[in-house]
């Protein structure tokens, strides 16, 4: 795999000049009101203004990453159940050339990205009602020394990776349904 980092504003500009180039328009500070679940009609309103447009659609993308969870339990009520995961990665400098993914509960995994080597831990997930982005300076520690435990050379970053929190929506299948890890996939 050749790991090229993605210029991310680059891609976005294109993808919007393609899109209006196609007809596409772009509705700033706008919210969608769907008719209901089974319905190709939503009106939009813009900013603070009463004025809708009202619109048909094959299909409607709402939104998606953790905000999904609060707009279906507002427009589609007891259709699809979503809870979130918080876990926690580690950004470095890139000090690897090749990464690995442990799926033991604990280890660590180490993921060169460019210029940076991002890292995270097993199962590390904590359950959340609403989505928090606070990082868990306990849990971070306890990834960094994961790390060195498998990568002790590692132990010289201690002072310059930075810690960040991110939220995983997770669809709820069943009443029993468990969050885990299918090594079988």
């Amino acid at each position: 795999v050749l790991d090229a980092p993605i210029n991310y504003k680059m891609l976005y500009q294109k993808l919007v000049y393609l899109s209006e180039k196609n007809g596409a328009q772009f509705l700033l500070g706008a919210n969608l009101v769907p008719e209901g679940k089974e319905s190709n009609k939503a009106s939009i309103t813009i900013g603070k203004s009463s004025e809708k447009i009202e619109v048909t659609a094959d299909y409607f993308v709402y939104t998606s990453g953790y905000n999904s969870k609060e707009i279906l339990a507002k427009y589609f009520p007891n259709t699809v159940e979503l809870r979130l995961w918080k876990n926690h990665s580690l950004i470095f400098p890139r000090f690897t050339h090749n990464g690995f993914f442990s799926i033991e509960p604990g280890l660590p995994s180490v993921m060169p990205q460019g210029s940076y080597s991002i890292v995270c831990q097993s199962q590390e997930d904590t359950l959340m009602e609403k989505p928090n982005f606070e990082v868990n300076t306990t849990t971070t520690d306890g990834i960094f020394q994961s790390l060195v435990n498998v990568m002790p050379s590692v132990e010289k970053y201690r002072n310059v990776y930075k810690p960040v929190a991110c939220m995983k929506p997770d669809v709820i299948s069943s009443q029993d349904h468990s969050r885990s890890v299918n090594v079988e996939i």
